[in-house]
């Protein structure tokens, strides 16, 4: 995604914050309830080494699913270009998504990165169906 002056993202403010979203491992099986807002999966992630590593590693999955990212945390445009280097065709938006880390919290679930199914399922593991 390139602008007419060629530079990636020109328009997005940095940093990129989402605060109450930290990399961790998601614990138990939470769902988000009445999810039919949701028109197809979707991932956040932070600009991380552990982030960009499960987005290396679940991306063909991802792809499989359909799936649409949002870069939640990221310092820079150096960051952002770097997950998009990593996302390989997928499309991962930098965006901070105060509302999303809000309801995640509620729900238990305020990790990175962290994929949401279109039924509502939280997991961490893209691959595996529940």
């Amino acid at each position: 995604m390139a602008n007419e002056d060629g530079s990636a993202w020109s328009q997005v403010q940095y940093p990129v914050r989402t605060p109450g979203l930290r990399p961790g491992t998601l614990r138990g099986n939470p769902v988000w309830p009445d999810a039919q807002w949701l028109t197809q999966p979707v991932f956040l992630i932070g600009a991380d080494a552990g982030s960009r590593y499960w987005l290396r590693k679940h991306r063909a999955a991802l792809i499989q699913l359909g799936a649409t990212g949002l870069l939640v945390d990221a310092r820079s445009e150096g960051d952002n270009r770097a997950v998009q280097q990593d996302a390989g065709g997928l499309t991962v938006a930098p965006v901070a998504a105060t509302w999303l880390a809000t309801r995640l919290q509620q729900l238990g679930a305020p990790v990175l990165p962290l994929l949401i199914r279109a039924d509502g399922v939280l997991t961490q593991q893209p691959g595996l169906a529940r």
